[in-house]
């Protein structure tokens, strides 16, 4: 009898534990932070090949910079890809490729499940701008900072002047609408319209050149010792739930494109991935126990069962160990550093953007962001 009770609250522990990294699924803002809501609104078509590329391996390290902000905004981060003919006619050849979610893994692997090049594709700015506008579940907080980027180029009036009301709906909801211009030879006929964008939802207009590459290198990284302990760190998660398998397929991608991308990509990658933020991110999909993330290790439910532990109670208590041991070693091989000196120069703006992608939408953020 006391072996089927010892059991039952057991299961009621773990459920508890189920509901617990639940919490996190929605991306909602759980460390009462001041939400920042940010939605790329990409153009996808052959003019633009290569932003895709800025963009995905960008995104560690946008978070990382963001994080150094103070107060420290709950970000999430949203895409709307347009311009190309496989997301279809019937939608203006626009769609979500990803909700607004605090997930940058989930955000990562939909980017990286796209060609990052194609040579043609028929682009409608109003249409896109309105699915990032209304399709999105975005922030109802009203300290929340909601930000769109749309970046790319061409006429704005292939839908006539549609693109105006779309910016008025913007602006009824306080959505403020950057333009990131991608420099092509004829762009003194097209850009009039892009600076519009801007001036009518109370935006920057800014020029970015496509795959310039970043001239300040901030990592000095042991690049095996960086990839052998990420294998590790991979190795210590317990996956849980009906999203489980999505998360570590995800997650995998994620390190892979970083990897594939450069010492720069995978140390930015691996500095999110050592953080609360991105433990956060995953709970739904990751049973994991510490006194820094959950305090059901020493719940009182445990401590009435003679603080016996059954063999998955020692498993979990291991990989937790194992977990802060390889967090301990990332940090340990990038240090806490090179993200803030990276901030200082972009807060004190001794950087110009240079129409370097990330540095662009740095520069608007930092000027946007309600503190």
């Amino acid at each position: 009898m006391m072996q089927y009770v010892r059991l039952s609250v057991l299961s009621f522990v773990f459920a508890v534990a189920l509901l617990f990294v639940s919490a996190g699924a929605s991306g909602q803002n759980t460390f009462n932070d001041r939400p920042l809501d940010v939605v790329f609104c990409l153009d996808l078509s052959g003019s633009t090949n290569g932003l895709l590329t800025d963009v995905r391996d960008n995104l560690w390290l946008i978070s990382n910079e963001l994080d150094q902000l103070s107060p420290r905004p709950a970000l999430r981060i949203g895409i709307v890809g347009f311009s190309r003919p496989s997301f279809g006619k019937n939608n203006a050849y626009v769609k979500v490729l990803s909700d607004l979610t605090n997930d940058l893994d989930h955000v990562a692997a939909e980017l990286y499940r796209l060609k990052p090049s194609i040579e043609k594709g028929d682009q409608i700015v109003s249409a896109a701008l309105n699915a990032a506008i209304n399709d999105l579940s975005w922030s109802k907080d009203e300290q929340a900072t909601k930000i769109i980027f749309i970046v790319g180029n061409g006429m704005v009036t292939a839908n006539g002047y549609e693109y105006v009301k779309s910016c008025e709906s913007a602006v009824a909801k306080n959505i403020i609408i950057n333009s990131v211009y991608v420099m092509k030879s004829n762009w003194f006929k097209e850009i009039t319209g892009w600076r519009r964008i801007a001036t009518i939802s109370g935006g920057m207009q800014m020029e970015v050149t496509i795959n310039k590459t970043e001239p300040i290198a901030i990592w000095k990284s042991d690049w095996k010792a960086l990839s052998k302990v990420n294998t590790q760190l991979n190795n210590s998660f317990m996956w849980t739930g009906s999203d489980s398998s999505f998360c570590r397929k995800e997650m995998a991608t994620s390190d892979s494109g970083a990897f594939y991308a450069g010492l720069e990509t995978f140390s930015h990658r691996l500095f999110y991935k050592s953080s609360d933020r991105f433990l956060l991110a995953i709970r739904h999909c990751d049973l994991y126990y510490s006194d820094s993330n959950s305090n059901l290790s020493e719940s009182s439910a445990e401590q009435d069962l003679n603080r016996e532990k059954s063999a998955f109670d020692q498993r979990v208590e291991e990989l937790s160990h194992i977990r802060k041991e390889k967090f301990k070693q990332v940090r340990e091989l990038l240090g806490d550093q090179p993200p803030k000196d990276l901030y200082t120069q972009y807060a004190s703006n001794a950087l110009s953007d240079e129409g370097i992608f990330h540095r662009i939408i740095l520069k608007v953020i930092l000027k946007q962001w309600k503190p």
